[in-house]
């Protein structure tokens, strides 16, 4: 809670990039608690194809948390307008870009500085499902600190320059340096239980569930956002067939 709260003492009104997961449904948790001994407004930002699995998620636990909501229906038009801002902010990877530049361009046009993310508790407590393999090498702990020593380069870079896109400032609770030190020293066993764990992160979705999160959003399985909004999909299937990517780069 403190990681969150250091993040939002300076401000009176803050969005939250939401998928309806763990993390961000955490982060939301603690930020409605913080807002209730704060004057500070929180609202909610999901993207994704109408009904895809992230949009479904995210208006059940903005309900849940009785935080407001915003959500931009993404379309292949949408998709295909915003491509040329998203591959010049970080090149090619743009999957995962382009739901973080689609969600804090609402939170600009709503006037909104800042943005949090769940961004990095994958990443520290063992939430990719590629985690099952070093599980099973026993090499998990040491995959997981290489994770975080790379992560600015592999994640936090793109995200950074997609929010930047937009006057959007993100803010990262979970890369707290003292919950990170704490975090990674956290014995692999109470974040991935078997080499057959499906959900992982289970000390985290513990946590979730303790704080005060329904069963169901605190063990909800996860998806990469790309996946979960519907938008690799639009990617892959119809714009990028008719796109040449390299028109953008030069």
């Amino acid at each position: 809670k403190l990681a969150v709260l250091k993040r939002v003492e300076d401000l009176n009104e803050v969005g939250v990039i939401f998928s309806g997961g763990v993390d961000s449904s955490l982060i939301a948790l603690l930020l409605r608690e913080i807002s209730l001994n704060k004057n500070l407004k929180v609202t909610l930002y999901a993207v994704g194809k109408k009904n895809s699995k992230d949009v479904v998620a995210a208006k059940c636990v903005a309900e849940y948390l009785g935080l407001p909501l915003k959500v931009h229906d993404i379309t292949e038009s949408i998709v295909k307008d915003s491509l040329k801002d998203v591959v010049q902010a970080i090149g090619e990877k743009i999957g995962v870009g382009m739901t973080v530049y689609l969600a804090s361009k609402m939170i600009a046009e709503d006037n909104i500085k800042v943005a949090i993310s769940g961004q990095g508790a994958d990443e520290l407590f063992g939430g990719y499902n590629r985690y099952l393999n070093s599980y099973r090498e026993n090499t998990l702990d040491d995959e997981l600190r290489y994770d975080m020593a790379n992560m600015y380069h592999v994640n936090l870079e793109r995200d950074d320059a997609c929010s930047m896109a937009n006057g959007v400032e993100l803010r990262l609770p979970f890369l707290d340096k003292n919950l990170v030190e704490f975090a990674l020293n956290i014995p692999v066993r109470y974040k991935i239980s078997g080499s057959d764990d499906k959900l992982r992160k289970n000390i985290l979705r513990k946590t979730a569930f303790n704080l005060g999160l329904d069963k169901q959003i605190a063990y909800r399985p996860k998806k990469a956002a790309q996946y979960g909004t519907g938008i690799d999909k639009i990617l892959r299937k119809k714009v990028l067939k008719d796109t040449d990517i390299e028109e953008y780069l030069k």
